[in-house]
């Protein structure tokens, strides 16, 4: 399931697409085991605990994000891998 979730997220850096919420909460597996990223709405429902604003009036998952995405609003592929690896 690693491996399917790095790839997913080499695909959309290929496409310099950045997720900016990257986390297995937004990770589902369809019925042959295939995981799928997305970015559930909901998340911020379940999980409200893990979303704060942080002045730009977006709420966004600041235990979870990386540090140059927090402190510079610099996001980038590299910060969702940091979502993803380190912090889960």
């Amino acid at each position: 399931m690693a491996i399917q979730i790095a790839c997913g997220m080499s695909y959309l850096a290929r496409r310099e697409v950045i997720h900016k919420d990257l986390a297995a909460r937004n990770c589902v597996i369809d019925e042959s085991l295939q995981v799928k990223i997305t970015d559930n709405a909901l998340s911020r429902d379940l999980f409200p605990m893990d979303y704060h604003c942080l002045g730009d009036n977006e709420n966004r998952p600041v235990r979870w994000m990386s540090l140059e995405s927090l402190v510079n609003k610099e996001f980038s592929s590299a910060g969702d891998v940091v979502s993803l690896v380190v912090f889960q």
